[in-house]
């Protein structure tokens, strides 16, 4: 906060004199704020404008109102922004300009990445006479949508872009994280307007223990055409419909310069587009050159504009056989000469991919992505990244969380994730310093995506052991936890779905983590049980300033049961009895609130529980507990009503019943009568059940929610068709939040089956002949205006199948059974099993492993490693068996090369694999086997790609039989 010279008292304020809960009695505790929450995706945040008239507090914003006066709008939006710029560039911050949509201050939503305005919004409204401007910081976990927030006052006198610059770097100081400063020499000094506008070495420091020093891409060095960053064609041999390159870059200093290599495809023709944008992205003010490989240039753009651009060079007839080059630099020399972009490049008028996802992947968050990566969301915006084959769902298998870098004194681990379904579990490792005092765990789990994913994480000690964790933000789409940690030792994250039953199960996730010294303090407001006795608990709540809250609620069942149907809800009333906010929970969970600002005045705040549909609601505890932003705002000139205001004692209210307390506000017991527990319809239990955690995401929609889909199980026998009627299809248990008509529209079909879906949800499914174990096939609802999230419906065809192919009855045909075979052929033995008879002819010899090779496993003779197809990598593994026409290795088998099983491996061997006809010479399969050409002839061990291959199928596959 931004004040004048004040000889007001700052003294330190005392607890209050009573705290009367209803239900149970709780110490009295009361928090100053709620700081200590590091922002921790600061690499790309937005800003944003608000419009005048946007509502600030019940206040009217006037930004423009009152700066138009001062300097031209282009004028002082450039300095506010100068202001942030001046932050941003000796930190990981990227600061980018976006569109306001007007909504209130405050509205419900994410602390960033809510679409609808920037994470940080600039606006103007009446403040306490004495304030300039405040700004709520980052670091605040009360803050919901009003963190990064700046509000200047449009009361106060503000005359010149000097003086805007000044404020604004200020309140900027603090929406970055820092606290005021004792050094008249530094912008963040709160006496006055700062004398000094120039960051010093100690504020550098400050912010840079925050955010980190700003370190180069991962691309650098490319500097110059000789270590230019070699674009590479997403699609190669393709020459027409080729989808647009895109890459993530940063200039890290003023002079910095990245060249970008971009080599066509000799069989191409066409018009070639290079697109730079920082716009949305970074304050960098771009510039681009495309030269050909002499150094000549093509085209060039560049904008100097501070709020960020997009520039664009058109090559109308590429050459195919010239190399192009792209020079990516600043149209300026100043702060707006730093900062990240994005650069596409796009092939011919119609690219493969649509312009709407380019452009949604080309703002992603997510700078750290692979180029691989950026090119799996371009083909698909639902594409899961970094898949692991459940080879991290045990703590034995966890990743190590990447440290990231630039970091002086916070420790910070990022990493990005995918739960690909609702079995799927990851687990992450990391270990504290020995000797540092940030022992205070601040873990937060977000969605990529919107409406997609929510997540629970748990910590475990490294005796795999659950370590305490508090919630502070369950909602909103965020999830954050902290925990305190003993130093020098290792611990795991559990990241999976909440509820295994429950909606919104699969998505990408970034995973970020803090070390910090600060512990968030929640303090108890209410706590109690709903039962048949009392199922409406009501607290007073008195408000002497502006608050701005953070709420969290605790529920469980008394029963120590799932109620999957029942939630908790806390209603906010104020004295003309209308319900001004709500908080809600399903029973057994933790949700938080967005930042709720409540103005001075008497509140009741009702608890009560409902049900969904006829049942009876059970018994339920709760808890709420939270923190607060004191004042923010102080006395509104507008309405300088003294609310509980004490006689003659300007820092001391008097609250009903004879409390008099420094305390702002005052929980207290509710004497009036009890408010009716309402009637919810429909979407309102929707919300509270199941999108609650997205509940800001479906607004964005507009009136019309989307279709909120559980995912379905069934069972039916081997060889058995499973019908399925309406009632108890796969919309039965949908629910539209506006009770409408729903349709059912098949997405992906079953791998082991058929299966037929009707618009109302009835089915029929006729699993394949000899196929048992789990199948699925995916779905959308409709509402015909907007669709349902992907929805899952898995089959589970029970019994006994003999399968041609599996001699070991293991329910996997694989390596084990071609050796099986290899071996009845090598040496007569079968012994009237005519399972090995695979085409019927009432014979068992080199026919039936073609069969085996062939039409069982669709792959072709060669294949050693049962990877799909012969190669050279199978030559490379055979061959460096050492049975190659030497008898004294012994029995030669299928994967040492013996493929037309006469126990010996020969240049016969090769013919028969090479008259199969299915040779590829760059057929490998990468997930599977190393690049031939980096394989270490020594230590190599054939069988370990069996293995390997074998156990992911068998990961992959392990409910049924299937082929691999």
């Amino acid at each position: 906060m931004f004040r004048r010279e004040s000889k007001r008292s700052n003294r330190e304020r005392k607890p209050s004199a009573r705290w009367r809960p209803r239900g149970e009695h709780l110490e009295a505790r009361y928090l100053l704020d709620g700081g200590g929450l590091v922002w921790n995706d600061t690499s790309q945040l937005t800003l944003s404008f608000v419009p005048d008239g946007t509502d600030i507090g019940g206040e009217s914003s006037a930004l423009f109102e009152q700066f138009d006066d001062v300097a031209s709008s282009r004028q002082w939006k450039d300095t506010i922004l100068q202001a942030f710029q001046s932050w941003a560039v000796h930190t990981q911050v990227n600061v980018g300009v976006v569109h306001d949509s007007g909504l209130p201050m405050g509205t419900p939503g994410p602390r960033t990445e809510d679409p609808r305005f920037g994470d940080i919004r600039i606006g103007a409204r009446p403040l306490a006479g004495d304030v300039l401007a405040i700004g709520v910081s980052q670091n605040s976990v009360v803050a919901g949508t009003w963190a990064g927030d700046v509000i200047f006052n449009s009361g106060a006198s503000i005359g010149s872009l000097e003086d805007l610059f000044a404020v604004a770097l200020h309140e900027a100081g603090h929406v970055f994280g820092l606290d005021e400063s004792d050094d008249p020499a530094s912008p963040m000094h709160s006496h006055g307007l700062p004398t000094s506008s120039t960051l010093t070495p100690e504020d550098i420091d400050r912010v840079q223990e925050l955010h980190g020093d700003r370190l180069p891409d991962q691309y650098e060095p490319n500097n110059s055409f000789r270590t230019a960053t070699r674009l590479v064609d997403p699609t190669p041999g393709q020459t027409s419909k080729l989808p647009p390159i895109l890459m993530f870059g940063d200039l890290t200093i003023r002079d910095d310069v990245d060249y970008f290599m971009l080599p066509i495809n000799r069989q191409f023709s066409g018009k070639i587009e290079v697109r730079v944008q920082s716009a949305g992205i970074s304050l960098l003010a771009p510039h681009v050159r495309v030269l050909n490989s002499d150094g000549s240039e093509v085209g060039r753009s560049s904008s100097p504009s501070a709020d960020g651009a997009t520039v664009m060079v058109q090559l109308n007839d590429a050459d195919p056989r010239e190399r192009y080059f792209i020079e990516v630099s600043s149209a300026r020399g100043d702060v707006f000469a730093i900062g990240a972009y994005s650069l596409v490049v796009s092939f011919a008028s119609i690219p493969q991919v649509d312009i709407e996802r380019v452009n949604d992947v080309v703002l992603e968050r997510s700078r750290e992505l692979t180029s691989d990566q950026v090119q799996s969301l371009l083909r698909n915006p639902r594409a899961l990244l970094n898949l692991d084959l459940a080879n991290d769902d045990d703590p034995s298998g966890a990743k190590d969380l990447a440290s990231r870098e630039g970091l002086n004194t916070i420790e910070r681990f990022a990493q990005v994730g995918s739960i690909s379904q609702k079995s799927d579990i990851d687990y992450y490792r990391f270990a504290t310093q020995s000797e540092s005092g940030n022992n205070v765990l601040n873990l937060t789990v977000r969605p990529l995506r919107p409406g997609t994913l929510i997540p629970e994480a748990t910590l475990f000690d490294s005796r795999r052991q659950v370590v305490p964790a508090e919630t502070l933000v369950n909602g909103n789409g965020e999830l954050v936890l902290q925990a305190r940690l003993e130093p020098g030792q290792h611990y795991f994250i559990r990241v999976a779905a909440e509820g295994a039953d429950g909606p919104l199960r699969v998505g990408n996730y970034r995973i970020l983590l803090s070390l910090v010294d600060e512990w968030v303090e929640m303090a108890p407001f209410m706590k109690g049980q709903l039962n048949d006795e009392s199922p409406n608990q009501v607290q007073s709540l008195y408000i002497a300033r502006p608050q701005l809250f953070h709420f969290a609620i605790d529920t469980h069942s008394v029963r120590d049961r799932r109620e999957g149907n029942q939630a908790v809800f806390v209603n906010f009333w104020d004295s003309d009895r209308e319900v001004l906010t709500r908080v809600s929970s399903p029973v057994n969970a933790t949700r938080s609130s967005h930042g709720i600002l409540l103005m001075p005045g008497t509140y009741a705040v009702q608890v009560f529980s409902s049900v969904l549909g006829d049942r009876v609601a059970q018994p339920a505890e709760f808890l709420l507990r939270g923190t607060t932003f004191s004042d923010p705002f102080g006395i509104d000139p507008n309405d300088p009503t003294e609310y509980f205001q004490c006689p003659d004692e300007e820092e001391l209210f008097c609250y009903p019943g004879g409390v008099i307390s420094d305390d702002p506000f005052l929980w207290d017991e509710f004497l009036d009568n009890l408010p009716d527990i309402p009637d919810l319809d429909l979407s309102e239990m929707v919300a509270a059940l199941l999108g609650d955690w997205w509940s800001w995401y479906w607004n964005t929609l507009g009136e019309n929610g989307p279709i909120l889909t559980v995912e379905d199980d069934y069972e039916t026998e081997v060889e058995t068709a499973l019908v399925v009627d309406s009632g108890n299809g796969v919309l039965a248990n949908d629910i539209d939040p506006e009770n409408g008509y729903m349709a059912a529209f098949l997405v992906t079909t079953p791998a082991h089956g058929s299966i037929e879906l009707n618009t109302d949800g009835s089915f029929s499914y006729v699993p394949d002949s000899g196929f048992a174990g789990i199948d699925q096939f995916t779905y959308v609802a409709s509402d015909f205006i907007v669709d349902s999230e992907l929805a899952t419906v898995e089959i589970s065809v029970i019994g006994d199948v003999t399968l041609p192919g599996d001699f070991n009855n293991d329910l996997v045909i694989d390596i084990d059974d071609v050796e099986l075979l290899h071996e009845v052929i090598r040496t007569g033995t079968e012994d009237d099993d005519q399972s090995f008879d695979l085409n019927n002819d009432q014979l068992v010899d080199l026919h039936d492993m073609r069969y085996m090779i062939g039409d069982i496993l669709g792959s072709f003779m060669g294949d050693s490693n049962l990877d799909g197809g012969f190669g050279s990598t199978d030559l490379i593994v055979v061959f460096q068996s050492g049975h190659y026409e030497s008898p004294a290795a012994g029995w030669a088998s299928w994967a040492s090369g013996d493929w037309n099983c006469d126990g010996v491996f020969d240049t016969s061997d090769l013919i028969v694999a090479f008259q199969d006809g299915g040779y590829s010479e760059n057929y490998a399969t990468s997930s599977v086997l190393p690049d031939p050409d980096q394989l270490d002839t020594k230590q190599l061990d054939p069988s370990q790609f069996d293995e390997d291959q074998k156990r992911k199928r068998r990961l992959a596959r392990r409910h049924g039989a299937f082929v691999v």
